[in-house]
């Protein structure tokens, strides 16, 4: 099999969670291919999912200055934060949206840490920025009215208004405006 495909493959595996199969074939593969950043970015997936945060944060940081990406960048953060290091998780980041700053899944993530950390002015900023760069983001949008709900119910209500519109039926948003109507007395 090529390189492209024993990467798949491996990709496979942990998709599956068939991890030591998993680490198995990466390891042979890494014997013959040496530290490429796609063996790499596999190491600290699994890594991750076997709780070796250390090892993960070495092997993604890695990866990601051999080939940076948006999905390195966000297991790395992921990796740090689940160390408990808030503030190494944002700096994760950081670098990917440098160049990347209209990457909206990164954003989200970024946004979602700042929510975890009751960063609040923090993710409505971040959320901000997001609805700026797609105005029918719909976590961004639902997440923004939650969030601004005691801020300016005003400003909420048109978010949820706007979330709504473009998902009628979705649970999370008929639950923010449920709150919001609520919270008015409607």
């Amino acid at each position: 099999r090529n390189h492209n495909t024993n990467i798949r493959y491996i990709a496979f595996l942990i998709n599956t969670e068939k991890y030591p199969a998993a680490q198995s074939a990466l390891n042979s593969l890494r014997e013959s291919g040496g530290e490429k950043p796609d063996l790499l970015f596999l190491q600290g997936r699994l890594d991750l999912l076997n709780t070796d945060f250390e090892s993960a944060k070495v092997n993604l940081t890695q990866s990601f200055q051999l080939r940076p990406s948006a999905g390195t960048a966000i297991l790395l953060s992921r990796a740090n934060l689940l160390q408990g290091d808030f503030a190494a998780a944002i700096d994760a980041l950081d670098p990917w949206l440098a160049d990347h700053s209209n990457d909206i899944t990164v954003l989200m993530e970024k946004a979602g840490i700042f929510l975890s950390q009751n960063e609040e002015e923090m993710a409505i900023d971040v959320y901000k920025d997001i609805i700026e760069l797609d105005p029918e983001s719909v976590p961004a949008l639902n997440n923004l009215a939650w969030l601004s709900r005691e801020r300016d119910q005003e400003y909420a209500m048109e978010m949820i208004t706007r979330a709504r519109q473009l998902q009628p039926n979705d649970p999370a948003i008929l639950d923010t405006l449920g709150y919001l109507l609520l919270e008015r007395g409607d």
